[in-house]
């Protein structure tokens, strides 16, 4: 049985890619990991909540809030509760930037409740094992303040209580866990502005999961939240992954943000669409992504370069017996 040109052509191209996706599977190990519990309990350890919280108020009010501390260690400790300006990290964590003064006044409007029913800047007591202690602070505004974001971190600070010096030698510093505290001045000169830049996705995406990112931008005085949905479907509009995330950007900064799907598989085909939202503002896009493995790509290379190979191949062949068909009418 003869086989033709181009049936030999095929042919080559089918076993080229069976070879390939062959080596490509017989490459990639299934594995059923165990994850092994791990059961440590730390002597000197608080828990605080909520972990943060939102407050809108005028110049010239009092607002109060409540927080919770509780001793989740084996041992007593010493608490001290207090306020301090918040601290952010902008952009991707590169630098650690501390907001200026002007956003950071609240912290000398801010009291503590002690023992005594009087409210005091900075409290301090003991909190046995398993302990819980409720802290009523109080926020009061000046007349005078200025339209804005206004943002603290009240911390529960604890150290061990010293019964002896055999006891405490290993602990060399003290530890502290806080709450954030976003303010707005219900005021004139609030200013609102947002914007959303250099948006990212892969379209193409080798030994990486799906994903969006872009930068949210705040130009304004007072802090926002992005919403970012994505949402990845399979070919045949099967819904594989669905999910809204919330980031808060801080006045005059920005912060860059990324939102994808973990469990991305190695090799697939997928249609990616998201929603990105800060204030006014909102972006909506669709893609199709192609996922594969730098194994993949690379046992491509010789399957294209055959095809391109073979199809130049054939548009010669064909042209030489174009030329025969001429010469040969010709003769006649």
């Amino acid at each position: 049985m003869k086989c033709g040109t181009r049936g030999k052509f095929v042919l080559a191209v089918i076993l080229a890619f069976g070879l390939v996706a062959n080596s490509l599977f017989s490459n990639y190990v299934f594995a059923d990991e165990t994850l092994l519990d791990r059961v440590s309990q730390d002597e000197y350890r608080l828990d605080l909540s909520p972990a943060s919280k939102r407050m809108t108020i005028k110049p010239g009010e009092q607002k109060k809030g409540d927080l919770q501390v509780k001793n989740t260690g084996t041992k007593a400790v010493i608490v001290d509760i207090y306020a301090t300006p918040y601290t952010s990290e902008n952009g991707i964590g590169e630098q650690k930037i501390s907001m200026g003064e002007d956003y950071t006044k609240i912290t000398e409007w801010i009291t503590f409740k002690d023992s005594n029913g009087s409210y005091q800047k900075k409290i301090s007591f003991n909190l046995e094992p398993n302990q819980i202690r409720d802290i009523r602070y109080a926020v009061n505004v000046p007349k005078e303040a200025v339209g804005g974001g206004q943002y603290a971190i009240l911390f529960a600070e604890f150290n061990p209580i010293k019964t002896s010096e055999s006891e405490t030698a290993g602990i060399q510093s003290r530890s502290r866990v806080g709450m954030a505290l976003f303010t707005t001045i219900d005021d004139e000169g609030i200013i609102r502005d947002s914007q959303i830049k250099d948006i990212q996705t892969a379209k193409i995406a080798i030994d990486s999961n799906v994903f969006v990112g872009y930068t949210a931008i705040n130009t304004g005085n007072v802090d926002f939240q992005t919403s970012t949905e994505m949402t990845v479907k399979s070919i045949t509009g099967d819904e594989l992954y669905h999910n809204i995330a919330v980031d808060t950007v801080l006045p005059d900064a920005y912060k860059v943000i990324r939102e994808e799907w973990e469990d991305t598989p190695s090799l697939g085909l997928f249609h990616l669409s998201y929603t990105l939202k800060a204030l006014d503002e909102i972006i909506e896009e669709e893609h199709l992504i192609l996922v594969m493995p730098t194994g993949a790509l690379i046992a491509l290379v010789p399957i294209i370069v055959l095809i391109i190979v073979g199809l130049r191949y054939l548009k010669m062949k064909r042209a030489r017996d174009n030329r025969a068909i001429i010469l040969g009418e010709k003769s006649y």
